[in-house]
């Protein structure tokens, strides 16, 4: 049974760790204490006594007491180069032979093979026999992560595979870098095989010890390295937000900025490293979680500029730009590399480590020497770091024999780094209460000077309402608010109090006729309003040209051009006849109408002239866009709908790209055609108002329905 925990304790982190910066040397003193006793009780808690160790493939626990914690299975165990054997192998006529024995943990480089060294890449058997005492409890076992693919049988059954185990690379390929936690079988003793293959990695084999002990004592510890796990990430991930905001509110000061990236490319390696988080809560694979872990050497680079923020001249830019450049080349690399190359670069990546910690403690006891302000405690906090750094790569290599305390040189560092920030903005905030006092008089003075400019302000804009609305009712003056006749319905709905689209309606001697016009003023607000109040004088002026669409135009456009400082404005003008069904009419510009019956929806698309306000007549007509008359029969029953851009041009609220002609204009002037004209004005405008979502426009929406009778 597998209980799936995962936990990856690589041996190689890597990060430089700025500053801090307390003035006195007793809590560097008492933060090398912290981590020395915190190191002490890890190794005190694995230490141990006699332990029982393998032997020639065989580890005998029948004396050991699981009540006083696990078992680790170290010592040497039975091993076959170059074979993958199953346990049937072991048990039949003819055992393997070519046996030998390898100490664990170690990698499998360590072992002999006819005078020399074995390769990192391979394929290879380990076997140990575990003797168990007659009442021992339920036992599980720990196997650690591993970088190397696996597969493990417990007495002739497999319990587990840790991806694809092969001859060669194709075959082969690990799946999780992530401790296992496997429950066994009642036994009197335990038959261990692990066939394994490694062409990814160059420190092949078990590297870590596995550990045999009571189910639950073990899940519990997990769940207790898990917490630890998760309650590091969380605290970096919030102290890296923290910094971040800080950042935002003084970006003058950039070291929150490099504190807070050195955190997030910290959380990282922590969350595919010790219990392995990102493996059991996340689809991440070996690979992913080798590249992240990889990728954590990017943190010296935002470490060294941080180091720089506190001390420019001990931190050189000189080494800054080529030591960035080979962080951003390996990074390129890990990037865009699979894990069977750029893991044989490791020995590169901690070259790098251990030149950058070399140059950060020369600048540190620079800083030191010359007395640099927070220079002593930032550099108790870096060592302290540095040492769990260099352990764990050593630990990685198995050149010794301790544990893992990345963890411990991480805590250490963010506290000491958080108080060196919170030292800076201490200082700062101290300086900025020394100032407030002095401009506190000052504040007083200039809000008073405020309040006064204020309570004109508001006189004025009180005025500058009242004008607004005066200006309002005006124009509700210059603007039919309904049609001439029963068969005509209007509707105008500024985008402001006041807009720019207008329309209006000229009665003739013959009552048969009707003249409409509408127009669309560009810009929003007084102004537009104030060219329209032009558009209607010019209409109460131009006597007999009313009776011609064209005529009407180009007089309109003669008086408008050069006296609207800019704007312009399109417009549509046509006689309606009622008694012949027949529209004439001149478009300069405007939106083309909408003809909507039984058969469809079409447009009334004469000849389209040019917008008012911008040419005169004359160049006009020598671009050959004159403004011309045509006359259109209108089919009996059906509708004809004047409008401006504001109706079709409408958007959702939420600023999507998607207009209402787009989406449901012509759904709903089909569905309601057979009503009135004006029941139908309501039901369009109701629909628009439900696409847009409210009420409010980002223009002017102006609309003249005609029923044709």
């Amino acid at each position: 049974m597998i209980e799936g925990f995962w936990e990856p304790m690589t041996a190689h982190g890597r990060k430089p760790f700025p500053g801090w910066a307390p003035r006195r040397s007793v809590a560097g003193i008492a933060t090398a204490a912290l981590f020395a006793m915190a190191l002490w009780g890890c190794t005190g808690a694995q230490g141990g006594g006699n332990r029982p160790r393998a032997e020639e493939g065989t580890l005998d626990l029948r004396a050991w007491s699981f009540a006083t914690g696990p078992a680790d299975l170290d010592g040497t165990w039975e091993f076959c180069w170059g074979s993958l054997y199953s346990p049937a192998d072991f048990h039949g006529a003819a055992e393997p032979g070519a046996r030998g024995t390898i100490k664990v943990p170690s990698t499998w480089i360590s072992a002999r093979n006819r005078g020399g060294s074995l390769p990192a890449y391979g394929h290879a058997t380990y076997r140990l026999t575990v003797l168990l005492p007659e009442e021992a409890p339920r036992l599980s076992l720990r196997v650690p992560a591993s970088d190397t693919a696996y597969r493990l049988f417990v007495n002739g059954r497999e319990l587990f595979a840790n991806g694809r185990v092969g001859r060669d690379s194709a075959s082969s390929q690990p799946l999780h870098y992530a401790p296992v936690y496997l429950g066994l079988p009642q036994a009197a003793s335990l038959e261990i095989l692990m066939q394994m293959s490694n062409h990814d990695f160059p420190r092949p084999g078990l590297r870590d010890s596995l550990l045999l002990g009571d189910a639950r004592a073990l899940r519990w510890e997990s769940e207790k390295s898990l917490a630890l796990d998760l309650f590091v990430v969380g605290a970096i991930f919030i102290m890296a937000i923290y910094h971040l905001g800080l950042f935002y509110l003084r970006q003058s000061d950039r070291s929150s900025l490099y504190f807070a990236l050195f955190c997030l490319s910290t959380l990282a390696r922590l969350l595919v490293t010790g219990e392995g988080a990102a493996y059991r809560f996340t689809p991440v694979t070996w690979e992913i979680g080798s590249k992240l872990e990889y990728l954590t050497l990017a943190g010296w680079a935002v470490a060294l500029l941080f180091l720089r923020s506190f001390f420019p001249r001990e931190i050189s830019l000189k080494v800054l730009v080529p030591v960035n450049a080979v962080i951003a080349a390996l990074s390129g690399v890990v990037i865009a590399a699979p894990v069977a190359v750029f893991s044989r670069m490791l020995l590169v990546f901690d070259i790098v480590s251990i030149l950058m910690i070399a140059y950060v403690l020369f600048a540190l006891g620079l800083a030191l020497a010359r007395r640099r302000e927070y220079a002593a405690v930032c550099t108790a906090g870096i060592v302290v770091f540095f040492a769990a750094v260099v352990n764990d790569m050593l630990l990685g290599y198995r050149l010794v024999d301790s544990v893992y305390v990345m963890p411990y040189g991480l805590f250490v560092f963010f506290f000491v780094q958080s108080y060196l920030l919170s030292s800076r903005f201490s200082h700062a905030f101290t300086m900025v209460e020394d100032l407030s006092h002095t401009l506190e008089e000052r504040v007083v003075e200039r809000t008073r000077e405020l309040e006064l400019e204020r309570n004109k302000l508001e006189k004025i804009n009180r005025l500058m309402d009242e004008e607004i609305d005066m200006a309002r009712r005006l124009q509700e003056q210059l603007i039919p608010m309904k049609g001439p006749a029963d068969f005509i319905s209007t509707l105008y709905h500024p985008m402001r109090k006041v807009g720019g689209d207008f329309f209006d309606f000229i009665q003739f001697r013959d009552t048969d006729r009707i003249g409409i016009v509408i127009c669309d003023v560009s810009g929003h607000g007084v102004s537009a309003a104030f060219i329209t109040s032009m558009v209607k004088t010019i209409l109460l002026q131009a006597g007999g040209r009313k009776n011609d669409p064209a005529e009407l135009i180009k007089y309109m456009n003669a008086i408008l051009y050069g006296n609207t400082a800019g704007s312009f404005c399109s417009m549509f003008y046509g006689i309606y006849n009622r008694r012949e069904r027949s529209i004439l009419y001149v478009n300069a510009g405007h939106n083309y109408p909408l003809i909507i019956d039984d058969g469809g929806i079409r447009v009334l698309k004469g000849e389209q002239g040019t917008i008012l306000g911008v040419f005169d007549n004359g160049q006009i007509e020598a671009m050959r866009k004159g403004y011309t008359a045509a006359e259109e029969r209108l089919p009996a029953g059906g509708k004809l709908l004047l409008y401006t851009d504001g109706l079709t041009e409408a958007r959702h609220m939420d600023g999507g790209e998607v207009f209402f002609m787009d989406e449901a204009m012509n759904e709903v002037l089909l569905a309601h055609r057979s009503m009135p004209c004006g029941e139908f004005t309501g039901a369009l405008f109701r629909r628009l108002v439900e696409f847009r979502g409210s009420d409010s426009f980002e223009d002017d929406v102006a609309i003249v329905c005609l029923d044709i009778v």
